[in-house]
């Protein structure tokens, strides 16, 4: 048996083939988009709640965050990022 960083040494050396095809909606359950989709509408078209989400940093194992900042979508983020902490939109 090989231990596992040569195992992923192994996995990470062969070459991803991404292929796209078009399919039906109802045959998308589990599937992975080729492209980003954006609506040229919001939907509701209201607030409907006072967060819409929170942005992480990829790598932070911090065991708990602190919100440094909240923004609306058309204004700028000024907040510092640094570890441990989320941003609310």
């Amino acid at each position: 048996m090989i231990d596992l960083d040569r195992a992923l040494d192994i996995v990470r050396s062969v070459p991803v083939r991404a292929r796209t095809e078009t399919i039906p909606l109802g045959d998308a359950l589990h599937r992975v988009l080729a492209a980003e989709v954006f609506s040229l509408i919001d939907s509701p078209p209201f607030d409907k709640s006072a967060m819409d989400g929170f942005a992480v940093g990829g790598l932070d194992d911090s065991p708990a965050l602190r919100i440094v900042d909240t923004w609306p979508r058309e204004r700028r983020r000024t907040a510092a990022w640094e570890r441990g902490n989320a941003r609310a939109s």
